[in-house]
């Protein structure tokens, strides 16, 4: 058996910006290296994680979507991506996001924060943090804001160290941040650059643009990193130096005059403030080495409304096939399977089949007492456009039943057989065994004509299942 056959590649990208307060005003697809024109969504990574510091903050603002959230959304929905989770801590944010091929393998999605501004006791500075597991591995992301100005060293260091022991998961495997296979943390860490006078800093900034090859160029950069309190105290194992950075091959990232491209030397140094690091647990699996790559680095300098350059970085990493997960005996749980859905209509009570399947052999589907375990009373069906964005969206929802019907759904005709594998749904074509399950969505829910799909969705928020689309008549 080769090696191919136990791992396989899943791509994220990264997105950490620091945009001043202000609004979403430019298009955002290059630093998701979207071309509208011409898209090969087989190009574009399976996940995206995006994080913002300094977002406005008012009641307003925390009762409404935030607008950046819209704006990604807005960008990345029309390649089949969805929003599946997101945290906030005041205008610190992070969102995740994949296609939607892969939602029913993105699982134990968990959510932490930590204050540490006013000692611990104000968001404004701080971090936020999503974990998962997918295809069998965990993912720790973390986006974090620590203190500024360049006298703070020691402050973003106490910042560090708090984020590394504050931040908790329920997950008793991968409870701390460095439990995780893969951690990928970024951010405006704030970090400087010492000994460097303003002045000092500005002249071999010139001498990197006016550079004649990319290797002078390179040089003044090194030149500026040799000063970078982030490199320093990661060499000391003073803070991060349990994460790895990749060489940067752009010049600092603040601060710069608003709406230009010129650095404001009067009021601020420049710095590389924004950053992404990252970690690997690559040895965790008995005779399976996990790996990760990183293929670009970038700050994105065409962007003008901040005082802060967005900062991008990709990543593949090697997750297991089902092959692997069967060999190292990892209980993958069960998957929901809908029966293909029909003749529903609006004003009229309509109903939903389905059945649970285990994921791996692990689990004997002939006792259905073996299924029953891994569904609650708190499980979910949701009704969603079928061109739904986020797992916010739905429309309506009734409690999953827990017990299974005593008959099965109605024969499948052949249009539906048609229809049935559409977006990685999972659905019934041929195989009526049972046990099926069944609900109701009441008349009262389904008022407007247009093309739905159903989710199943635990009560951890797991995405167990999903329909293909069907339409919702009169």
């Amino acid at each position: 058996m080769s090696v191919d056959d136990l791992r396989t590649d899943f791509r994220i990208s990264v997105l950490t910006w620091n945009v001043k307060s202000s609004q979403p005003s430019e298009s955002l697809n290059a630093l998701f290296a979207i071309d509208d024109s011409e898209c090969n969504v087989d190009r574009l990574p399976d996940a995206y994680a995006v994080g913002f510091q300094e977002l406005t903050v008012n009641p307003l603002s925390l009762l409404l979507e935030e607008p950046w959230v819209v704006a990604i959304i807005e960008a990345l929905s029309k390649w089949g991506f969805i929003k599946l989770k997101h945290i906030r801590l005041q205008g610190i944010l992070l969102v995740l996001f994949c296609k939607k091929q892969h939602l029913m393998n993105i699982r134990d999605i968990e959510t932490s924060y930590i204050r540490t501004g006013l000692g611990g006791y104000w968001g404004n500075k701080g971090a936020v943090a999503i974990r998962f597991s997918v295809y069998g591995c965990s993912v720790c992301i973390v986006n974090s804001h620590l203190a500024a100005h360049d006298n703070q060293l020691q402050q973003r260091i106490n910042d560090y160290n708090a984020i590394i022991d504050g931040l908790e998961f329920t997950n008793s495997t991968t409870s701390r941040v460095l439990f995780h296979d893969y951690i990928i943390w970024f951010g405006d860490l704030n970090f400087r650059l010492e000994e460097l006078s303003g002045n000092e800093i500005h002249e071999i900034i010139l001498k990197a643009k006016s550079a004649e090859s990319s290797k002078l160029r390179q040089s003044f950069i090194d030149e500026l990193l040799s000063k970078d309190q982030l490199s320093i105290v990661r060499h000391e194992g003073r803070a991060f130096s349990e994460l790895d950075e990749s060489k940067l091959t752009f010049l600092p990232t603040y601060r710069f005059k608003a709406k230009t491209d010129e650095y404001d030397f009067k009021s601020r140094r420049p710095a590389f403030t924004d950053r992404v690091l990252y970690r690997i647990n690559g040895n965790v699996y008995d005779n399976i080495k996990l790996e990760l790559k990183q293929f670009e680095y970038l700050s994105h300098t065409q962007y003008k409304q901040s005082d802060h350059k967005p900062v991008t970085s990709s990543f593949s990493i090697k997750v297991l096939t089902s092959r692997a997960m069967a060999i190292l005996n990892l209980e993958r749980g069960v998957q929901v399977t809908f029966h293909p859905t029909q003749n529903w209509h609006i004003g009229k009570d309509s109903v939903a089949w389905y059945k649970i399947e285990p994921q791996s052999d692990e689990v004997d589907s002939r006792v259905i007492e073996n299924l029953l375990r891994y569904i609650s009373e708190w499980d979910w069906i949701g009704l969603f456009k079928a061109n739904f964005s986020s797992l916010d969206d739905y429309i309506c929802y009734t409690w999953a039943s827990r017990y299974p019907h005593e008959s099965g759904p109605p024969t499948v005709t052949d249009s539906d057989q048609e229809s049935s594998q559409i977006d990685g749904a999972s659905v019934s074509r041929h195989d009526t065994r049972g046990p099926w399950f069944k609900v109701i969505f009441s008349e009262q829910v389904l008022l407007i004509q247009n093309t739905y799909r159903l989710l199943y969705i635990d009560h951890k928020g797991n995405v167990l299942g999903m329909s293909s689309p069907f339409l919702l008549s009169v």
